[in-house]
């Protein structure tokens, strides 16, 4: 769900980094292509506290639910859930209808939500938390989103790294390198760190 959130609420301003008129065109605004709507700082907070209410707890605590064979999560877990799902469409149907919303330098939502999703992650890491094979329906199925997400995450990668911000198309070494790196990134940052590290650049 962190990717899936992430990739979803990060592939839109992307729109907006290509100085083109065709990309300009296509988002439907000729504003900066460094800047992206207040409604994604809002939205990409409240997704990201849902993801942290979605994670498993300890069942001897009053504030998770009992142990039904899949583990234990916190009350409200369908709220949570539901918030998630809902949040993720609120800033693009948000930006139709209010085209003068206010905007914010992208490079610093991207660094604060790399900076972020990558401590978060690498602090789990030193808890224990491993990889492991999914076994229950709900797990195959998140799975599935980690594993489409980082496709689409190396796709967004590999589309900005063919050329530079000038319109320059970038060596095939660069753009290799870059995607090289990324790939190497996601097992330790996960795919919604690194795309947001590749957004703030």
């Amino acid at each position: 769900l962190g990717a899936m959130a992430a990739s979803f609420v990060l592939w839109v301003p992307t729109l907006y980094r290509r100085g083109d008129a065709s990309r300009r065109k296509v988002s439907g605004s000729g504003c900066s292509r460094r800047t992206v709507p207040v409604s994604y700082v809002l939205s990409s907070v409240i997704a990201f506290v849902s993801i942290l209410k979605l994670q498993p707890c300890d069942p001897s605590t009053n504030e998770c639910t009992p142990d039904q064979g899949f583990g234990s999560f916190h009350l409200h877990f369908r709220q949570w859930l539901q918030a998630l799902h809902i949040i993720l469409v609120v800033p693009v149907l948000a930006s139709p209808f209010m085209p003068n919303m206010l905007r914010i330098d992208s490079a610093v939502l991207f660094g604060l939500l790399f900076a972020t999703i990558s401590a978060w992650h690498i602090l789990q890491m030193t808890r224990g938390a491993v990889y492991t094979m999914p076994k229950t329906d709900c797990q195959i199925s998140i799975t599935t989103d980690l594993v489409c997400c980082s496709f689409i995450t190396l796709y967004a990668i590999y589309m900005d790294a063919l050329q530079t911000r000038n319109g320059a198309y970038n060596g095939a070494a660069a753009t290799f390198l870059r995607l090289s790196a990324a790939a190497a990134l996601m097992p330790l940052l996960s795919p919604a760190a690194v795309l947001a590290g590749h957004l703030c650049l």
